[in-house]
């Protein structure tokens, strides 16, 4: 930014939680603030709601190759730990990315803060009306809904 000599008030800088933090949320952050160089994020995502055992690692592997999720962890739970995040000027705001609808509305039964962006990746060109379906609950909760997709693979099959 620096260099560029753009004020960073100017962008706007999203990270993402990862598996392996969400039972120390603020560590993850503040890995991901000090690496960027940043004093905070204007958003924070928590990538996937499946949590992993912390202290070992990024892809924590157990003896039979599989993945050690922290199954003590719940997604609610990380979600109240980055309402925290917020409310000590960390994050200006904070999402979920690929969540199903019951774990959304399970946070908008339990959080406080009145934000929520919800990032989903989907060809919504195959799935429109499933998607519909997915958003029918809990679209008049959610203020910022970013989808992304293929726009390639979804021009060549519309032209």
């Amino acid at each position: 930014m620096e260099v560029l000599k753009i004020p960073r008030e100017e962008l706007f800088i999203t990270s993402k939680l990862w598996n392996s933090f969400h039972s120390d949320v603020e560590t993850g952050l503040k890995l991901s603030l000090t690496a960027l160089g940043l004093d905070y994020l204007d958003l924070y995502l928590i990538h996937w709601p499946h949590a992993f055992k912390g202290g070992k690692g990024a892809w924590p592997i157990k003896r039979d190759g599989i993945i050690d999720y922290d199954f003590d962890t719940h997604p609610t739970m990380t979600w109240l730990a980055m309402e925290k995040l917020v409310d000590k000027g960390l994050v200006k705001s904070i999402g979920v990315s690929n969540f199903n609808s019951k774990q959304i509305q399970d946070i908008l039964d339990k959080g406080t803060v009145s934000f929520l962006r919800l990032n989903l990746v989907m060809d919504i060109s195959y799935n429109i009306g499933l998607f519909r379906l997915f958003l029918q609950p809990i679209k008049s909760n959610v203020i910022h809904i970013l989808i992304r997709t293929n726009l390639k693979g979804f021009l060549k099959r519309t032209t």
